[in-house]
């Protein structure tokens, strides 16, 4: 509704300018996710391939003791040429089978030859047939790697790389368009209010209006400065 005539319209008091929090937010969300989305695949990876990086390596012919307990799963780590096979035996020098990956899984330059799973707990040997002679094959023994939680790991990451960003993204985005709004709707309320002129209390030809006094010149009203006084045209009564 507008200001009543002859009077000034009420300054619209504009509502304060949402801050840059929200921007803040959005950013940090994008950055946070990317960061650490990638981290989580980084140490996915990392905690899976540590084992076999840290095994202690053996040349062919050599035989290597692991303490094992029962249910522990072990695999048999080689690099260069493949070896014909191995031989493992437990505590009580009963042979057990070692059976071929059917994944190709390899850490750095040694690939997962195959694994076995320790049936009793105690002292495990495993030695390498001799497969092509001269060949400089390695072997490692170190836990197989657990495709689960490596999956998990990096399923986990991806994840995060996409929600967290698209999180932060929308929260920028409406961050952004409210400060626009608020700019653009109160543009017009940054100007003075605008002042209306009274209303006349006469009207030429009319009547003054009771309780108010005549403009300057008008019918009924005093002469208006510097007017010639009126003088009457018409016959002179006797």
């Amino acid at each position: 509704m507008s200001a009543p005539m002859g009077y000034p319209q009420t300054p619209v008091v504009a509502k304060p300018k949402p801050g840059i929090g929200g921007i803040i937010i959005g950013a940090a969300l994008m950055v946070l996710g990317f960061g650490i989305g990638l981290a989580l695949i980084l140490g996915a990876a990392v905690s899976s391939a540590a084992p076999v990086m840290n095994a202690k390596a053996y040349n062919l012919g050599a035989t290597a003791q692991v303490q094992l307990n029962a249910g522990d799963q072990e695999g048999v780590w080689v690099t260069g040429e493949p070896v014909s096979g191995f031989v493992i035996t437990d505590s009580s020098g009963n042979q057990m089978p070692c059976m071929p990956s059917g994944m190709n899984t390899h850490v750095n330059e040694y690939n997962l030859f195959c694994s076995f799973t320790a049936e009793t707990a105690g002292q495990y040997s495993i030695t390498a047939n001799a497969g092509n002679a001269g060949t400089p094959t390695m072997f490692k023994v170190a836990p197989a790697v657990k495709v689960g939680g490596l999956v998990g790991g990096i399923v986990g990451g991806i994840l995060l790389m996409i929600l967290l960003p698209l999180v932060g993204l929308i929260v920028l985005i409406v961050s952004i368009v409210r400060r626009s709004n608020w700019t653009r709707d109160n543009t017009a309320h940054m100007v003075q209010p605008e002042m209306y002129a009274p209303p006349p209390t006469s009207y030429p030809g009319a009547a003054p209006y009771p309780g108010t006094i005549p403009y300057p010149g008008s019918p009924g009203g005093p002469a208006a400065p510097g007017a010639e006084p009126t003088t009457s045209s018409g016959p002179v009564a006797p």
